[in-house]
C-alpha cells in the first residue's frame, strides 16, 4: 500500500507562504519564518526547505483572512528533491493541537 492510498484524509495543493518556529528543547518555539507550503489536509501539511530540519517539532502560523491560526505540529517524514535543479527537502508534517496566540508570547 502506498503512502497516498493511506491517507485518511484528501491533500489539496497548497502553494502559500506561511510562517513556522521550530520548538526545540526546552517547548517554547523559536522565532518565526517564512516557508513555502506544498499541500496541506485536515491532518497536516507539507513544506519546502533548503536544508533538513534540525527540529521534531514546531508551530505554523497559517494566515486565515484578517486573522491567523496558530497550530502545533510533527515532522513526520522528510523527502529530498531535487527536480528543481538544486537539491530541496519536501517536509510533512502532522497537527497535533490549536495553539493559542497568548500562549506564544513575544514570538509570534
Amino acid at each position: 500500500m502506498t503512502q497516498v492510498q493511506r491517507r485518511r484524509l484528501p491533500r489539496y495543493s497548497y502553494e502559500a507562504v506561511q510562517w513556522i518556529a521550530a520548538v526545540k528543547d526546552d517547548l517554547s518555539p523559536g522565532r518565526f519564518m517564512p516557508v513555502r507550503c506544498h499541500d496541506i489536509s485536515k491532518s497536516g501539511f507539507s513544506f519546502w526547505s533548503d536544508v533538513p530540519p534540525d527540529f521534531e517539532e514546531l508551530i505554523v502560523r497559517i494566515q486565515t483572512g484578517t486573522g491567523a491560526v496558530f497550530v502545533r505540529a510533527e515532522v513526520v517524514h522528510v523527502a529530498p528533491h531535487t527536480d528543481t535543479g538544486h537539491e530541496n527537502f519536501l517536509v510533512g508534517c502532522r497537527f497535533k493541537e490549536r495553539m493559542s496566540p497568548r500562549t506564544l508570547g513575544s514570538h509570534e
